[in-house]
């Protein structure tokens, strides 16, 4: 029994310590859960704390570089200082001579100046002197201002008269040339219809000269081709010295028509010809083609 007891005791001993264990167990996890999130935690900040020291690395490098550039820069600017205080000196120097050539000048200008001044006094003595002068002869001249001016006065009232009369007469001349203008295109105007009417005139004319002309010559070629008849009927036994006289005039009017004329209008001038001439039958045949 009492190893049965100590059994259960040590059994309950034993249970008690597993509890205690599991409970120590449980705490430890979360103490270990604890320090696996602050490690966790701790290694971001790390990597960000390392991220920053590289960003601030590259950035001390870049300081460094324009530090760099801006030492040489320094270098450079202090080289052109030395310059530009080289170039004041002499600027300075240069200055200093100019300064002293002008002093120089200006003393001569100076002098020459002073001449100039005397001169002048001189001159505007003289110049008073003429002035004088001048106002006498003004004091005479404006007496005779005095005069022209009423002279003026009597030739202005004489250039109205005439501005008066020459306005007059300049509209009397335009009223004449416009009445001028129209009579000339009323002349115009009847020149032309008169020459119309001579053209008209002159065309009727030439057409009644021309068929007189026509009627004349065949009164002429009648008459004569009678005349012919006659004599061919008394029997042709005349000598030539008996013949009619020949018109030289009308010959001359049928010889200048025949050779003006066309073709189909020279058969009856050759009859004309023929007849006025006095040819023979057989002159007519052989020479001329008819009978």
């Amino acid at each position: 029994m009492k190893e049965a007891a100590e059994a259960v005791k040590e059994k309950n001993n034993a249970v008690t310590q597993k509890e205690k264990a599991e409970k120590d167990l449980i705490k430890v996890q979360e103490t270990n859960a604890k320090l696996k999130a602050e490690l966790e935690e701790k290694s971001a900040q790390f990597e960000t704390k390392t991220s920053d020291f590289d960003l601030l690395s590259e950035t001390n490098n870049k300081n460094q570089s324009e530090v760099q550039e801006l030492k040489t820069e320094i270098q450079k600017i202090d080289s052109k200082n030395r310059e530009l205080e080289s170039k004041m000196e002499e600027l300075k120097v240069e200055s200093i001579k100019e300064r002293n050539q002008q002093n120089e000048k200006f003393e001569t200008d100076k002098q020459k100046l002073i001449e100039i001044a005397n001169q002048l006094e001189v001159d505007i003595d003289k110049l008073q002197k003429e002035l004088e002068e001048s106002e006498e002869q003004s004091a005479e001249r404006l007496g005779r201002v005095g005069e022209l001016e009423i002279e003026v006065g009597k030739n202005l009232e004489v250039s109205d008269e005439l501005k008066s009369q020459l306005a007059t007469l300049t509209e009397k001349h335009e009223s004449l040339t416009k009445e001028f203008e129209k009579e000339n295109l009323n002349s115009e105007k009847k020149i032309k219809s008169k020459e119309r009417q001579v053209q008209e005139l002159k065309k009727e004319l030439q057409k009644h000269i021309e068929k007189a002309e026509k009627e004349s010559e065949k009164n002429q070629i009648a008459t004569i081709s009678m005349q012919d008849m006659n004599q061919s009927s008394n029997g042709m036994s005349k000598d030539v010295d008996d013949d009619p006289p020949v018109d030289t005039n009308y010959l001359k009017h049928i010889v200048l028509r025949y050779i003006t004329a066309k073709s189909e209008d020279r058969e009856h001038l050759i009859k004309a010809l023929s007849t006025i001439l006095n040819f023979s039958p057989e002159d007519k045949k052989t020479n001329l083609g008819f009978s």
